[in-house]
């Protein structure tokens, strides 16, 4: 389960972000087969009903699915206007009141089938590290090509290509957006039967 706090600006955002990038790529990569309650028109009505809580906030519970869903959907909202930086990530977790961590098994599914390798067991891969924390490493001057330079541009090449690094950027100063993170997931709290509730006030 994921759990988001939202204002109703950003329930609103939400939303604009299901309706307008719910179904790309970026969005269901490594999700498999989507049932229909979990597609991104599905998840916009629940949000859009919602109830706001009484301190004016929208305490949105919704499935793990579901909940990586409006996480990619609304950081490629945020990518198509500008945004979306890894780097702002933090004020991306207040927003939406959540807490992230690194989504390793996401990265390495949308760039499989490009001979790189993101991650090495629970971390990232050097190449890609150096894309992730948006390296400010000057360019080298010379002999670059035989050098860890060169894994390092083709790194920064195909996660700019797939979609995770900002495009159009100097080949020496990736950007990485906030695909790089994903949502921690809550288990369900355990809902009680009417007859649970009665065994449990009989002991009482």
């Amino acid at each position: 389960m994921i759990i988001f706090s939202v204002s109703r600006e950003f329930k609103a955002a939400l939303v604009a972000g299901l309706t307008a990038h719910g179904t790309d790529r970026l969005v269901l990569a490594g999700l498999g087969r989507v049932s229909r309650e979990n597609s991104a028109a599905a998840i916009a009505a629940v949000i859009a009903a919602w109830p706001a809580e009484p301190d004016g906030r929208y305490r949105i519970a919704l499935s793990d699915v579901a909940g990586y869903i409006v996480w990619r959907s609304f950081v490629c909202s945020e990518i198509a206007l500008g945004r979306g930086k890894r780097d702002d990530v933090a004020t991306y977790r207040a927003a939406l009141g959540i807490e992230t961590k690194a989504a390793y098994d996401y990265v390495a599914a949308v760039v499989k089938g490009s001979r790189m390798r993101p991650c090495s067991g629970r971390t990232w891969s050097d190449n890609t590290r150096w894309v992730v924390f948006s390296s400010k490493i000057e360019e080298p001057r010379a002999r670059w090509s035989r050098s860890a330079w060169a894994a390092r541009a083709r790194a920064h090449k195909v996660l700019a290509d797939a979609g995770l690094a900002l495009p159009r950027q100097p080949m020496w100063k990736p950007v990485a957006t906030a695909l790089f993170e994903e949502p921690q997931l809550f288990e369900a709290c355990a809902v009680l039967s009417p007859e649970d509730d009665v065994a449990l006030a009989t002991l009482a």
